[in-house]
């Protein structure tokens, strides 16, 4: 069965749906449990395929995703802070303070300045969505 006949037969049963020019799980459960059952090194793989090809679509939330399951920290500094800014720009605080908390996972090789930076939208962000403790 070639490649193409598989995402035919996949988009048939309902298992992915397809939308313009690109396919997804229909359900967040299959998705998962796919994940789950790869071999470490075919999902991460999978993972940096899928963000190398949204990279180009503007979607640095969907990049920054698959670039931490990748753990890919150069490309999750770069998107997860711009999908921070994103979400906040939108007023999804939590969101970016999610997106922010990411990016500082993978903080460690920048400057002070830019890390305190980092740490100040996200401390901000918590503000906004009422997650400080």
């Amino acid at each position: 069965m070639t490649g193409s006949s598989r995402l035919e037969a996949c988009l048939a049963s309902g298992m992915l749906r397809g939308d313009r020019d690109a396919v997804a799980f229909r359900h967040e459960i299959a998705r998962a449990t796919i994940e789950d059952e790869l071999p470490p090194d075919r999902r991460v793989a999978l993972h940096r395929a899928a963000m190398a090809a949204l990279a180009t679509r503007g979607e640095p939330a969907r990049v920054a995703h698959h670039a931490e399951a990748a753990d890919d920290g150069e490309a999750v500094l770069r998107y997860s802070d711009a999908a921070g800014d994103r979400a906040a720009r939108l007023g999804a605080h939590r969101e970016a303070a999610a997106h922010f908390a990411a990016a500082l996972r993978y903080a460690d090789d920048l400057s002070p300045a830019a890390r305190a930076a980092l740490l100040e939208r996200r401390a901000h962000a918590c503000f906004l969505s009422g997650a400080i403790s």
